[in-house]
């Protein structure tokens, strides 16, 4: 009788190979490179532990890569911040008020938007002088998100001209009956939920203007002090400060009559003749 075992085949078998063979035509040099790590495969084959080694060697690539893009987006981020215009009121509390020489508002729109909505503690109330719109720019095309646009453009020979930005927080009116002449002022009464109300005015008086401009902006002055007599001007006079004996008596004398006083003691604008 034959044994039970005789019926299994005892001739020793092989062992199968486990290894991982490369398609030929990736068997060449392998590369696998980022800004910082190399890494080469050489080798026709390699084995199951290799193989997990690679793939996990690769996945730490890929977060360092992730790492290293994050930080650039970071740096470029507070690089732009960098360039930010905060108008000087990042610890600044109550209302913010500030004016500027524009010189040409269509061109810059997009840059003084981008600053009034990324800054961190954007003016409550903005005015630009010299704007240079007309009538061929409607509102909708200078809008900015969070503020109520209010305007004045110059009537003749183009240029001038007023946008003053309010937020839409703020409480105030137009107070169109006080600019009775045909200088470039704009007035409103404001009206703070913590304080009484003032009058506000944006002022912008051409460089070659006449003796006659001081005249008719005092005439806008009277009037409104018969109405508030807590008034702040704002804008560009084109008077020097700096240099007494060329400021014009005739406006020292409407300072000193209604009692108004120079903030501003810093040059804000400098050339190479003033």
């Amino acid at each position: 009788m034959t044994s039970a075992l005789n019926q299994f085949d005892t001739t020793p078998q092989q062992v199968p190979d486990l290894s991982l063979s490369l398609p030929s035509q990736v068997s060449q040099d392998i590369m696998y490179k980022t800004n910082t790590f190399v890494i080469q495969v050489t080798e026709d084959t390699f084995s199951i532990e290799d193989f997990f080694i690679f793939l996990f060697t690769y996945y730490i690539i890929c977060v360092s890569c992730l790492c290293v893009i994050d930080n650039t987006y970071l740096i470029d981020k507070d690089t732009e911040n960098d360039d930010l215009v905060t108008y000087g009121f990042n610890k600044c509390k109550g209302l913010k008020i500030c004016s500027h020489n524009v010189n040409r508002l269509e061109c810059k729109f997009d840059e003084i938007r981008y600053n009034l909505m990324s800054t961190p503690n954007p003016p409550d109330i903005i005015g630009y002088c010299e704007t240079f719109l007309g009538k061929n720019t409607s509102d909708r095309e200078i809008d900015i998100p969070g503020y109520i646009l209010q305007r004045k453009d110059r009537q003749s020979d183009g240029g001038g001209g007023w946008a003053v930005y309010l937020t839409e927080t703020t409480s105030f009116s137009r107070k169109n009956d006080f600019e009775i002449s045909n200088i470039e002022t704009m007035w409103f009464e404001v009206k703070p939920s913590y304080k009484k109300s003032f009058l506000l005015c944006f002022v912008y008086r051409p460089p070659k203007s006449l003796i006659g401009w001081i005249d008719k902006f005092e005439d806008e002055i009277k009037i409104a002090m018969k109405y508030n007599s807590d008034v702040i001007l704002m804008g560009d006079f084109n008077i020097n400060c700096l240099q007494p004996n060329k400021i014009p008596q005739r406006w020292l004398t409407a300072l000193e009559t209604y009692n108004f006083q120079q903030v501003i003691k810093e040059p804000t604008r400098v050339t190479n003749n003033k």
